[in-house]
C-alpha cells in the first residue's frame, strides 16, 4: 500500500507550554473585545443613581464594609457643608462595594477634603481620596473597563515572563 505512495507526513500536537499560550492569547482577544464592546455603553452621565455636581464630587475608595451614609457624612462634614452621600452597593445583595461618593455644596470644599482626606482612617481603613472622573473627563474609563489609573492589574503570566509584556487596553 505504502510501496506506491509517499507515506503521510507525521503531524505533532501541541505541547502543555503550546497549549497554554494559544488559550491564554485566545482569551485576551476574547476579553479586549469584550471591554471595547461594554466601553461604548458606558455613559456615567445617562447612570440613574448619579446625581449632583461632579465638580463637587469626590469618591472615597476602600471604605470598610460596614460603613455608612451616616458615617461617611460625619466624617467629611469637617472639610464643610456636605450636600448627599451615597455609598455603592452591590444591587442583589444590598452590601456595600467599597466605594462611595460624597458632593459638597461648595468647590472650596471640595477641594480642601481632596486634599486632605486621602489616606485618612475611616472605620479602622485608609481610604483613598478622589476627584470624579467619570463624569469630568472625556473618554475616561473605569478600571473594569480597561481605564483607570497606574497599570496594577496588567501583569506578565509566569509561562511568559521574559518573552512579552502583555498590555490589556
Amino acid at each position: 500500500m505504502f510501496e506506491e505512495e509517499d507515506p503521510p507526513e507525521a503531524t505533532r500536537g501541541e505541547t502543555k507550554e503550546e497549549k497554554r499560550k494559544r488559550r491564554y492569547f485566545e482569551k485576551l482577544e476574547t476579553h479586549k473585545t469584550d471591554l471595547k464592546d461594554r466601553s461604548k455603553e458606558y455613559v456615567p452621565a445617562d447612570d440613574p443613581n448619579v446625581e449632583g455636581d461632579p465638580y463637587k464630587t469626590i469618591i472615597v475608595a476602600r471604605l470598610n464594609y460596614e460603613t455608612t451614609e451616616k458615617t461617611l457624612k460625619k466624617e467629611f462634614e469637617r472639610y464643610g457643608p456636605v450636600k448627599r452621600v451615597r455609598i455603592v452597593r452591590d444591587p442583589k445583595t444590598e452590601k456595600s462595594r467599597g466605594y462611595g461618593f460624597v458632593e459638597f455644596e461648595k468647590v472650596e470644599d471640595f477641594k480642601t477634603a481632596y486634599k486632605q482626606a486621602n489616606e485618612r482612617r475611616i472605620d479602622g481603613r485608609k481610604v483613598v481620596v478622589d476627584y470624579e472622573r467619570g463624569r469630568t473627563i472625556a473618554g475616561w474609563l473605569p478600571k473594569r473597563l480597561g481605564g483607570g489609573l497606574g497599570d496594577t492589574r496588567n501583569t506578565t503570566p509566569s509561562f511568559l515572563k521574559g518573552a512579552v509584556r502583555i498590555v490589556c487596553a
